[in-house]
């Protein structure tokens, strides 16, 4: 089982403390590297996951994030994913809209015949790790695997090629 989140906290002191340095130092967090543990020492990186808010306006695949984003991905040729998320509060549940923003990304979801942008339910993104680690999805510490969505608004996506 993954760990608890350590502190409970997103510490950002550092984040707003850099961003007053120079409008030159760029830099930004990467939300999701999907890893598959080789054994207890080794792991190996499979997918970049760009996580947005579906709150923001609108989202721009050619921005600095993205073109970083690729140029890591690229020498090892990583499936670069932009996943839009959505929590509906009453229910308790995630949606999820999710966009292959590389040629790897796309090339993973046709691997799967399915479209290279699509909504997901929590279970449809369960399969989708799983798929991206070829493993069974474990649903045995999963509440429960929810089938509900919402295709809630999404933000203007920028430069979707």
């Amino acid at each position: 089982m993954v760990k608890p989140e350590f502190t409970h906290i997103r510490d950002n002191r550092f984040s707003k403390w850099h961003r007053q340095i120079n409008d030159q130092y760029y830099m930004y967090d990467i939300d999701n590297v999907i890893m598959w543990f080789l054994a207890k020492d080794q792991a190996q990186p499979l997918a970049l996951i760009e996580e947005k808010s579906y709150q923001k306006k609108e989202i721009d695949l050619n921005d600095y994030q993205f073109q970083c984003l690729r140029t890591l991905a690229a020498p090892l040729q990583l499936p670069l994913f932009l996943l839009i998320s959505h929590y509906n509060e009453d229910k308790n549940y995630f949606s999820f809209y999710t966009v292959a923003a590389n040629q790897h990304a796309k090339d993973f979801f046709a691997s799967l015949g399915q479209k290279d942008r699509r909504y997901m339910t929590e279970m449809d993104y369960i399969n989708f790790e799983s798929h991206l680690r070829k493993c069974k999805p474990d649903l045995t510490k999963v509440d429960k695997a929810c089938i509900l969505l919402d295709e809630f608004k999404l933000p203007k996506i920028i430069n979707l090629k």
